[in-house]
């Protein structure tokens, strides 16, 4: 989606240098998992404002629904991180019908 190419350009090196920064504290095990799922977390939501396609909103929902089953419990974090993402999706959508799939 080319409405998308602006705010990519924007946060994408941020997000780049954020963990650039933080890269050490990764490999000491200080890493801010928290802070950083909440970065991704805006770059989602507002990807989500700029598209402002519910059918798209709902095709990603729908691919994000299907990841799921796919984590193993030893990936539970990723695996919470997927759902945060979902509700994020979920929202952001208007649509009562995929809101009830989900």
């Amino acid at each position: 989606n080319e409405d998308l190419v602006d705010l990519w350009d924007a946060v994408i090196p941020k997000l780049t240098q954020y963990l650039e920064e933080h890269a050490k504290e990764k490999e000491e095990k200080e890493w801010n998992q928290k802070q950083w799922e909440d970065l991704a977390l805006k770059l989602l939501s507002k990807t989500l404002d700029e598209v402002d396609d519910e059918e798209w909103t709902c095709e990603l929902g729908n691919a994000m629904g299907q990841q799921i089953g796919l984590y193993p419990t030893t990936l539970q974090e990723e695996k919470n991180f997927l759902y945060k993402c979902l509700g994020v999706v979920l929202r952001k959508s208007t649509s009562r019908q995929f809101i009830s799939i989900i």
